[in-house]
């Protein structure tokens, strides 16, 4: 006898039954369901034996095999492979069975960067103001604050870097206390933005040659970059962008970055043997170098089975999936509700 449970469509089904109530869309599901029941499911033809056996050996794989493979590449991280992480102002190279850290960018990098975050603020001064917000205050405490680092860096010197920032830290108080556009800002932001950029990409280079020193030649070929970071600066993320023409050009073979042909993600890049990943949102080292060896481990599984690095990283089901949806006749929601709405009525 067959039995709900042993019927996926009629479970479905028995579940929209559940959510939408008795309709129009709930009939039409449940006379699908109620075909398929009838003609015999085909997941219904499978005996208790053969599922089991169905399921030891998907077992096999998930549980026993690809474990295996993931603990022995995993072991070879930072050992055989050399790996660089990058996370904030951290830096560091896995290599041998030993680590190496440093702190690689400068406090000048966020002077600067805390100097940009300042128009961030009064925006949002602005903002609460025309809201209907007091920010007399606010807006008190922020002249203070600019007229006080404003003379602090007076007092550095001619030679100090800081003073080319007064002009700014000038127009900052002048908008505050007369109003007017914050695109006057522009101009001197975009400045700011190109310098923290040089500044951070020179403290960078300047650590990474060092760390390659450690690094003989033919390993390098080998080199694993994971750059750690949130969601949102993923793309053009300027580590990701270093280490991308920093891989480019130590490859021999100079391969094109797969991501510029589309055959990979925004997130990965595969130069020959090297890697180059973005881990986002993940700020643990153990968890980034887990993602790297999953990466490996999948791209290994992708290319021995159906000469596809990236299959394994996106839905198994992608390329069939879209194939098969140029032979499905698919209706478009909007008509759809649209014609049911009608029908109800």
């Amino acid at each position: 006898m067959l039995s709900v449970r042993s019927c996926p469509i009629l479970v479905r089904s028995l579940s929209y039954s559940s959510i939408l109530g008795k309709n129009s869309i709930n009939q039409g599901i449940s006379q699908v369901a109620v075909r398929s029941f009838s003609s015999g499911c085909p997941y219904t033809k499978l005996k208790e034996s053969i599922s089991s056996r169905l399921l030891s050996l998907n077992n096999l794989f998930i549980e026993k095999t690809y474990p295996v493979r993931k603990e022995a590449t995993k072991k070879s991280l930072g050992r055989e492979i050399p790996v660089i992480l990058v996370s904030g102002d951290l830096l560091a190279l896995r290599y041998l069975g030993k680590r190496i850290e440093v702190n690689y960018i400068p406090e000048y990098y966020h002077f600067i960067k805390s100097i940009a975050h300042v128009a961030c603020s009064m925006h949002t001064l602005d903002w609460m103001e025309k809201n209907g917000t007091c920010v007399k205050e606010l807006k008190q405490k922020t002249l203070v604050d600019l007229s006080l680092l404003y003379k602090d860096i007076e007092a550095q010197g001619e030679l100090s870097d800081l003073k080319s920032h007064l002009p700014i830290l000038k127009e900052y108080q002048r908008l505050l206390q007369e109003g007017g556009s914050l695109l006057t800002l522009k101009d001197a932001l975009l400045e700011l933005v190109d310098k923290a950029a040089a500044v951070r990409l020179d403290a960078l280079d300047a650590h990474v040659k060092e760390l390659k020193k450690q690094i003989p030649l033919k390993q390098r070929k080998n080199i694993a970059v994971i750059v750690m970071g949130p969601a949102l600066p993923r793309e053009g993320e300027l580590s990701m962008q270093y280490f991308k023409k920093a891989l480019e050009e130590e490859n021999s073979l100079k391969e094109q970055c797969p991501h510029l042909n589309g055959s990979l993600t925004n997130t990965s890049h595969v130069f020959a043997e090297q890697r180059l990943i973005y881990a986002e949102s993940i700020s643990e080292e153990e968890k980034a170098i887990e993602l790297l060896t999953s990466y490996i481990c999948d791209e290994n599984l992708g290319q021995d089975l159906l000469n596809d690095k990236k299959i394994m990283r996106a839905d198994f089901l992608m390329k069939a999936a879209k194939e098969q949806l140029n032979h499905l006749n698919i209706e478009r929601f909007k008509g759809f509700f649209l014609r049911t709405l009608l029908d109800e009525g």
